[in-house]
């Protein structure tokens, strides 16, 4: 059972986080709504992504932190998660096992934590929250560290105010973000074998979890699609994929819910922790797999190998591994701080273009309210209002930390 260390301070963990006002233009487009059998059905047809507002990155950063050589404090390796605060600050974890704080101009204002087991220590900290409740400090901030199944609260000016162990959760589950209350979203995997056809294959059951670390509960929410990997080469001793173009059921909290997409269809299911449904969908391009696209694929593949055995493997792959039917419908799924979904297009491999396309959706899915394209190089990690916290790689792939706004790029 899971057991809890907290101060006064720290058994307000897991309080939802203060919702933001929404300032990216709508135009909404028409969805028809139905009951089914106490489900809400929102068809939105045929959506025309070029006719929404189209939304990308400001020229210029409001805040860009990093450097390649110089004060190891501004320095970043492997950064796992970033947040952006009310006042502007930014909290920022990465591969050094610390939590730094910067303030609006991208000043260093407090570094805590180092490697180690120990109160206030970390092992794999993967995700940083900012609370912002009633019941604790402003300042608030929330770590979780996978490795040891734990939850770590801090205040800038105190240091450590509480941790919550969640042992059954350690090395064994991906936090997903803040529901509402005092609750985080978990999901965890098993691996069964089985056949498919003549082929050996492995179905990944995904569950997903409430976690109330204050009153040492995990909820288990049900079982949502999963998907299948295969056998590469029908090999007994061969590693497990999934098809050929194939990506993994997505999840992302949402507030007093959370949405289930799997990106074989146009399709997303919105479940709220009351137990209400709504199921959004719609229709867009042909997104048919074609032997054209696995040859190109596959081309790239076999330019990239240095050994003529592994040229013969991904042949062998190419050749007798599942391909997908079509090709995802998107590949992540972004929830902002407004409550709003972010889209993000499925990246092909062969038609790489260099720029990463998203749609947004409102926060009942009744509306697809913008378009937002943005370079390669900017891995989003936070929407917040009109404003984005991401990951940015230089040519010389070192990663930085930068807060952009969102302008139009729509004709006036």
């Amino acid at each position: 059972m899971p057991v809890i260390r907290t101060s006064a301070t720290g058994i307000m963990l897991l309080l939802s986080l203060v919702a933001c006002r929404d300032t990216v233009p709508e135009r909404p487009a028409l969805a028809s709504v139905r009951d089914s059998a106490g489900v809400s059905i929102v068809d939105h047809g045929l959506v025309d992504l070029a006719a929404l507002p189209q939304l990308r990155v400001a020229e210029a950063p409001l805040v860009r932190i990093g450097v390649t050589d110089g004060d190891e404090a501004y320095q970043f390796n492997r950064i796992a998660d970033a947040t952006l605060r009310a006042d502007g600050s930014i909290a920022v974890l990465d591969a050094s096992r610390t939590l730094r704080v910067f303030d609006s101009t991208g000043t260093l204002r407090w570094t805590t934590g180092r490697s180690g087991d120990g109160p206030g220590e970390f092992r794999a900290p993967l995700r940083v929250e900012a609370l912002a409740a009633a019941g604790t400090a402003p300042d608030t901030l929330l770590v979780w560290d996978i490795r040891h199944g734990r939850f770590s609260l801090f205040v800038e000016s105190v240091g450590l105010v509480g941790e919550a162990q969640l042992p059954t959760l350690a090395g064994r589950a991906a936090w997903l973000g803040l529901l509402d209350g005092r609750e985080a979203l978990f999901e965890q995997r098993a691996f069964e074998r089985t056949t498919e056809g003549a082929r050996e294959a492995l179905r990944t059951p995904t569950t997903l979890l409430r976690a109330d670390a204050s009153r040492s509960v995990v909820t288990e929410l049900g079982s949502p699609p999963q998907t299948l990997q295969y056998q590469e080469g029908n090999d007994p001793d061969g590693a497990f994929s999934p098809a050929i173009f194939a990506e993994f059921v997505r999840f992302a909290p949402a507030g007093d819910g959370y949405w289930i997409g799997d990106p074989e269809f146009t399709q997303l299911q919105r479940v709220g922790l009351n137990g209400d449904r709504r199921i959004v969908r719609w229709r867009g391009e042909d997104r048919a797999v074609t032997s054209a696209d696995v040859d190109a694929v596959t081309g790239i593949w076999l330019a990239e190998s240095r050994t003529q055995a592994q040229r013969d493997a991904i042949a062998r792959y190419a050749a007798t591994h599942p391909r997908a039917a079509q090709f995802p419908a998107f590949d992540t799924l972004l929830v902002g701080d407004d409550g709003a979904l972010w889209l993000r297009d499925h990246v092909r491999e062969h038609e790489d273009d260099g720029v990463r396309r998203w749609t947004r959706l409102s926060r009942d899915g009744r509306a697809f309210t913008a378009r937002l394209e943005h370079a390669a190089a900017l891995q989003l990690l936070r929407v917040r209002d009109s404003e984005i916290l991401a990951v940015e790689k230089d040519a010389l792939d070192v990663e930085h930390l930068v807060r952009y706004r969102l302008v139009s790029s729509s004709p006036p």
